[in-house]
């Protein structure tokens, strides 16, 4: 199974910058800007809040997302089901 995980900041680069190194963060980052209408809101963040996690499938469609912390658990879980689907 080939997955891929990306990370979408929407701090200022500063403290994403600061935040990938503290955490060493090994996958790519993006920059998007935090507003109401936004990125989080189209992905289906409704409040705004982090963080926040979307798992797409093979055809780029939302299979999951989840407000709140993710373990290795919940993402192997979820890539499975997102793989099948």
């Amino acid at each position: 199974m080939n997955v891929q995980f990306l990370g979408i900041a929407t701090d200022n680069r500063i403290s994403s910058l600061r935040f990938a190194s503290r955490f060493n963060v090994r996958y790519p980052q993006l920059q998007a800007p935090m507003r109401p209408d936004g990125l989080l809101r189209r992905l289906g963040d409704l409040e705004g809040a982090l963080p926040f996690t979307v798992v797409l499938d093979t055809e780029h469609r939302i299979c999951a997302s989840r407000l709140g912390k993710v373990d290795a658990e919940w993402i192997s879980s979820v890539v499975k089901v997102c793989a099948t689907e």
